[in-house]
């Protein structure tokens, strides 16, 4: 309130009141800190959510939605933000900034309710690097992070309210892309490339459609690109051009890159280059410029640092490889990284390299490390950088010099003599090669030569022991001597089984916890085609902790229940530890691991183990052949996870029965808004209905084996029939001692016992059925009242009989 106009005016000190106008010489009071929530976490959250982010703008603040939408990004991932009202301040994409929002959905897409006066602006920052995907998979684990996608134009550009519309096609499925400015002469079938974030405008309903590209900075939004062609040589190609001899050029780099590996993957990578930036070549052009040429390349990491060099990393596209110098502050990349490197190139000892400078070098995926080229002569400048894989005898006891690197010369079976070396961070040690022993050797090609111009000097560099495999000299005995055997190839071609040369086999936590080179024995838990497409990862299982392994390409072969040794890399992807398998050995068939009884959410504790949760099913979400399910467990919500390859039928559960499910249990992705660990059955006998829905028919459809105990009814007599109803027999002779739960292929072990048993109907007989748990079948007897439930079983569903 104002003061009266009558008040005098004070004479002397101030009056002790305080004053409405701060005193400049009064300091400020002390600024309350401001949580800032990592953008992942921020998607995580309940809708309604206050919290405070932080990040780079990935598009000018106000570029969409009537000037009041942009996204921002993170480390952990990107979100949209939705003003209030139109921008009035313009902050351009890179722009780092921190706001505060309210948490909310619009159009199934997670954005931030945002005033424009609660946006601070922090500065300039570096616009975070796309990831490179394909069209099908702009999905809701990517939404609001910046991703690459190529493919030929489907149909005829539309306008709409933000720009023009494209939809493209590389063959994974169709995105549509919202463009700024639109090059000039598209039409159905012409390539294009364009970089956004993935937004969603879904009015379906599902939540799961509608994804597009905000392709709106004309700087990298969109390239129109020429049209597919039969040639080889890339196309543009950096500047100067490449000749096939360099002209004058010290380092013997001339050769033309040797044809992909077979099985190399391609690698994918994530930025597109600005103007000034020469596009990305192949590695195999790359190579025929001359030192000093400023190139742009990517590929997959295959020889972490130091391995080949000092402060060197080897990658590897499907046309060559390729030595990269780490700049300064620089990441290391592991093995399996894709990286994208802009720099010039250099040939010290002839061995060529790149030297991009700092912040010149991104880690932009992950992805398998390109399989070995198998030779039998020498080694040349058409395969320096590449990985490689020679047959070969130790010709004298392996030197150790000063710092540890070990060097030994081996000759191949026509006589052929080569240099093989490892670094004294590699692991390697002299004691692991045996004069006149032979051995199966990787590594990566490199060069040292005695001259500049000369083309001598190449030698093997081994990358950690695991790439060493000791090879039995042949013998006129075919009878192998272990029971232990290598993973067939995927030519199925038969090979002695070799010994591991490498790294004391650890326990499975002391792998997780030291990470790099490590060897480890488990129980194959979850087999290939469960966690992806490709059918190359597993996950295995011992006494201590489990984890995830990346099979190498060539093997195709693991058996459920069999103990495999293996041999790799072990890291972190996606936070969730992981093995990347070089050797893989098949040590026989082996009792699975029991799991263990939950009673509570899953935690990182027991992450990838087989658990076992029992309780009663709250709500259940279908999409496609996968669904997601909540289960109340001691009056905890529990997250089931029923992907599509483990082939479980989303009628399986019902709201209000009583289930027990057996699975291992997996961490959610950085970007995945719900962020508990969740269940993840195998098949069908993993999900087991132990009560129906009251008043309702039965669910499970026969599910397969309960691990708890089946319900009984309080009724008398010689046989009491489990509440489960029609399709889980459950007969029990009633007085007797509780059953054991036993796999199929370890019944002869448990003869005269009272068992319980569960699977799949293979056939029905007259005398009763024949049963598949997955570890072996088995004819079942059906007596008594429990006959009168054969009428209602049919092949191919699951029962659970004791």
């Amino acid at each position: 309130t104002p003061a009266p106009t009558d008040t005098p005016a004070p004479t002397g000190p101030p009056a002790p009141t305080p004053s409405p106008t701060p005193d400049p010489a009064t300091p400020a009071p002390t600024a309350q800190p401001v949580t800032v929530t990592p953008v992942a976490g921020a998607r995580a959250a309940a809708d309604g959510t206050r919290l405070t982010v932080e990040g780079a703008l990935t598009t000018d603040l106000g570029a969409f939605d009537g000037g009041r939408g942009a996204f921002v990004q993170d480390a952990s991932g990107g979100i949209a933000l939705y003003l209030d009202a139109p921008a009035v301040t313009p902050l351009l994409r890179s722009t780092r900034i921190r706001v505060t929002g309210t948490l909310d959905q619009r159009y199934s897409m997670a954005i931030l309710r945002v005033a424009e006066a609660d946006i601070v602006d922090l500065g300039e920052d570096t616009l975070p690097a796309a990831v490179e995907i394909r069209t099908g998979d702009a999905v809701e684990v990517l939404e609001g992070r910046r991703v690459t996608v190529e493919g030929p134009l489907v149909g005829s550009p539309s306008t709409v309210a933000d720009g023009t519309s494209l939809t493209i096609d590389d063959g994974s499925g169709p995105v549509r892309i919202i463009v700024g400015t639109p090059p000039a002469g598209l039409a159905s079938g012409v390539v294009v490339r364009a970089t956004g974030p993935l937004g969603q405008r879904d009015s379906s309903g599902t939540g799961s459609a509608g994804y597009r590209i905000f392709a709106l900075d004309s700087r990298d939004a969109i390239v129109r690109l020429p049209s597919p062609s039969p040639t080889t040589s890339p196309s543009p190609t950096p500047v100067p051009s490449p000749t096939t001899t360099p002209s004058g050029s010290p380092a013997p780099s001339a050769t033309p890159a040797p044809p992909s590996p077979t099985g190399s993957p391609a690698p994918t990578g994530t930025t597109l280059p600005s103007p000034s930036e020469p596009p990305v070549v192949a590695i195999s052009a790359a190579r025929a410029l001359p030192p000093g040429a400023r190139v742009h390349v990517r590929g997959v990491t295959t020889a972490e640092a130091g391995r080949v060099g000092p402060a060197l990393v080897s990658i590897q596209d499907s046309t060559g490889g390729l030595a990269v110098h780490l700049p300064a502050g620089a990441t290391p990349p592991a093995p399996g990284d894709v990286v994208d490197v802009i720099g010039d190139l250099a040939a010290p000892y002839g061995q060529l390299e790149v030297r991009p400078q700092p912040g010149m070098l991104h880690i932009t995926g992950e992805t398998d490390v390109p399989s070995p080229v198998v030779l039998a002569g020498a080694l040349d400048e058409s395969l320096e950088g590449l990985v490689v894989s020679v047959e070969g005898t130790v010709l004298a006891a392996p030197a150790t010099g000063s710092g540890g690197d070990v060097s030994l010369d081996v000759e191949l079976a026509g006589g052929t003599r080569l240099r093989v070396q490892a670094d004294g961070t590699s692991g390697v040690t002299a004691s692991m090669l045996v004069r006149k022993s032979r051995y199966r050797l990787v590594g990566v090609v490199g060069q040292r030569a005695s001259a500049v111009g000369r083309l001598d000097g190449y030698r093997i560099w081994l990358r950690d022991a695991a790439d060493i495999v000791a090879i039995q000299n042949p013998s006129p005995s075919p009878s192998p001597s272990s029971t232990a055997s290598p993973l067939p190839s995927a030519t199925g071609s038969a090979t002695p089984a070799p010994s591991p040369v490498g790294p004391p086999v650890v326990a499975i936590v002391t792998a997780i916890l030291s990470g790099g080179s490590v060897a480890v024995e488990g129980v194959v838990t979850a087999v290939p085609g469960l966690l992806d497409e490709a059918g190359r990862a597993i996950v295995i299982q011992d006494d201590t902790a489990a984890i995830l392994v990346r099979l190498p390409s060539h093997a195709t072969i693991v058996p459920p229940g069999h103990r495999l040794r293996v041999f790799g890399v072990s890291g972190r992807s996606y936070g969730a530890p992981r093995i990347l398998a070089s050797v893989v050995t098949d040590l026989g068939s082996e009792q699975g691991p029991r799991p263990v009884v939950l009673r509570a959410q899953p935690s990182a504790a027991v992450e990838w183990r087989l658990v076992q949760v029992s309780g009663v099913v709250a709500s259940v979400h279908r999409a496609g052949r996968a669904w997601n399910a909540e289960l109340v467990v001691a009056g905890t919500a529990v997250l089931v996870n029923a992907r599509a390859g483990a082939g479980i039928p989303s009628d399986r559960l019902r709201p209000g029965s009583a289930v027990t499910v057996v699975g291992i249990v997996r961490r959610p992705f950085p970007t995945a808004r719900d962020r508990r660990f969740a269940i993840l059955p195998r098949l069908g006998a993993d999900v087991v209905a132990t009560a129906a829905a009251p008043g309702a028919a039965d669910a499970s459809g026969g599910t397969g084996r309960a691990r708890g105990k089946p319900g009984r009814s309080p009724a008398s007599g010689a046989h009491a029939t489990s509440a489960a109803g029609a399709g889980s027999l459950v007969p029990v002779e009633a007085g007797t001692a509780d059953p054991i739960d036993v796999d199929l292929v370890d019944l002869p072990s448990s003869v005269g016992r009272l068992v319980r048993v569960g699977g799949l109907i293979v056939s029905v007989e007259a005398a009763g059925l024949v049963l598949d748990d997955g570890t072996a079948t088995a004819t079942v007897v059906v007596t008594g009242p429990a006959r009168s439930e054969l009428p209602n079983l049919a092949v191919g569903r699951a029962v659970n009989l004791v």
